[in-house]
């Protein structure tokens, strides 16, 4: 592993909690495997919840070219890909592609990671038949996006981001993931009752050190006092959704 691997790995627990949960789910997939997977990263530019995953990582993205992917960081560059390719160490390829038309073969992935991609996707239908025409039956699929049911009831729109085309409740996740996958687990991610959340959500700088501690200290603490309670959010309260499902064995996936 690279030296900033270890630096992330070292500073896990001061990172946002739907990365530690990421990470967690994604140890469950790939330790279910007797051999080193192939896991591809749909929408993960830097893909910093795969660092130290005992995986071979492909990473795809859209390329950044308007004005507003520049200035909320979206989509992949050339200067970027070249910077991962020197940080990581378990990232195999990395190059531009659009899930909803994917050019990459059938069944070629054990796992598919997409980590608040599904809300960016106008055609959520499209995204999601590409990720199951690309794993291999019985791959699994790991995802995360914002929470609709706690939008609608904090604000609806005046929660999401300028970027983001449409969030789903639990039940709308399921239908769109049922014809192609099984066993379908949904787990409420983040509680943002939390006095911490907001600290966490601080950008990391070193050019302003006090802010950057504050955001490592309000993840931190925001940990704490959820650990004894984590697996007992409640729906509403919950930001973010993570969602885990398995290709059906039986289905070719393609479904448009």
């Amino acid at each position: 592993m690279t030296i900033f691997e270890w630096g992330y790995l070292f500073g896990a627990p001061f990172l946002l909690p739907l990365h530690r949960t990421v990470r967690k789910l994604l140890r469950e997939v790939t330790a279910q495997y007797p051999y080193r997977p192939e896991v591809l990263d749909v929408g993960g530019r830097q893909s910093p919840y795969t660092i130290g995953i005992p995986a071979d990582i492909t990473i795809t993205d859209l390329a950044r070219y308007s004005a507003l992917q520049h200035r909320l960081r979206l989509g992949l560059t050339p200067e970027l890909i070249n910077r991962i390719r020197r940080r990581r160490s378990n990232v195999r390829r990395i190059f531009f592609d659009d899930m909803t038309c994917s050019s990459i073969p059938d069944r070629v992935y054990d796992g598919v990671v997409a980590v608040e991609v599904l809300e960016h996707v106008g055609d959520g239908e499209a995204f999601v038949n590409e990720v199951c025409r690309v794993l291999k039956p019985g791959g699994m699929f790991l995802m995360t996006t914002p929470n609709a049911e706690y939008l609608t009831r904090t604000g609806g729109k005046a929660g999401m981001n300028p970027d983001d085309k449409r969030v789903y409740t639990r039940m709308e996740l399921r239908m769109l993931l049922s014809p192609g996958f099984e066993k379908i687990r949904i787990v409420p991610v983040i509680n943002k009752k939390s006095r911490w959340h907001s600290w966490g959500l601080r950008s990391w700088s070193l050019r302003h050190p006090a802010v950057t501690l504050m955001s490592a200290l309000g993840n931190f603490l925001n940990f704490i006092g959820s650990s004894s309670t984590r697996h007992c959010i409640r729906v509403e309260d919950a930001g973010h959704l993570a969602v885990i499902a398995k290709k059906r064995i039986e289905k070719e996936c393609d479904l448009r």
